[in-house]
């Protein structure tokens, strides 16, 4: 009932929506090589995240579509390159803080709800102050 309801193949990478938790969701999940490192990868696939959140939030059809805009889940999904450690949640959570400061430089950041060690590296990463990653686009 929570997984993906939606889902948009595509040569980059997919999108899907769901609603894990219960929220309206998006998910792009990049299939092919970024140039760059991990702060500009990070940069582009939110760009490219909130781009399409943006998009469906304004779309033409009837129904209104809507995301929480001060909070993403960031997964991990290669498990041979990111096993899902507390070591590796560190240096992950250590990179994405990085990438916000550059991005948002006021910005204060939690993270928490870690995925649990037989899953993929996840967590959720929420702005404690008024940011709106989708206005930010």
């Amino acid at each position: 009932p929570d997984g993906p309801g939606v889902m948009l193949i595509a040569h980059e990478g997919h999108f899907s929506l769901d609603q894990e938790n219960f929220q309206p969701s998006i998910m792009y999940m990049r299939k092919t090589e970024m140039e760059g490192d991990f702060k500009d990868r990070f940069n582009q696939v939110l760009s490219i995240t909130t781009e399409a959140a943006n998009r469906l939030r304004n779309n033409d059809i009837t129904n209104d579509v809507d995301f929480i805009s001060n909070s993403f889940r960031f997964i991990a999904n290669d498990r041979l390159y990111a096993e899902n450690t507390r070591d590796n949640q560190n240096i992950y959570k250590k990179e994405i803080q990085k990438a916000i400061n550059n991005k948002y430089p006021d910005s204060k950041v939690e993270f928490e709800d870690f995925s649990s060690e037989n899953e993929r590296l996840a967590f959720t990463v929420n702005f404690s102050n008024d940011i709106d990653i989708l206005a930010e686009n």
